[in-house]
């Protein structure tokens, strides 16, 4: 349950930075 919880933060997060147009630089880190 934990995990899943985390994931949907983590979503949201990275939606966050997606609206923010900081996708690239996650992007370039992988």
């Amino acid at each position: 349950a934990w995990f899943a919880w985390q994931n949907t933060l983590f979503g949201e997060l990275i939606l966050k930075l997606v609206n923010e147009g900081k996708v690239d630089l996650l992007n370039s880190i992988q």
